[in-house]
């Protein structure tokens, strides 16, 4: 038996813009540069294979080093 939680916008308000402040504020100096950067990651392919379960953390991890 398999459960699926969606936790964005149901346990926890999805910000990820914010997200990228808190987690690289060097690279997220304006609001504008934080969507960017946030866009980048989660609109992402390899997030999306990850997200879905077709992708591991370490797949992701090789793939982006």
């Amino acid at each position: 038996m398999n459960l699926v939680f969606d936790f964005g916008a149901v346990l926890f308000t999805w910000q990820p813009g914010a997200l990228m402040r808190q987690h690289f504020p060097q690279l997220t100096g304006q609001p504008e540069q934080a969507a960017a950067l946030a866009h980048g990651l989660f609109g992402h392919a390899d997030w999306h294979d990850f997200d879905r379960g077709r992708m591991s953390m370490a797949e992701v991890s090789a793939r982006s080093a």
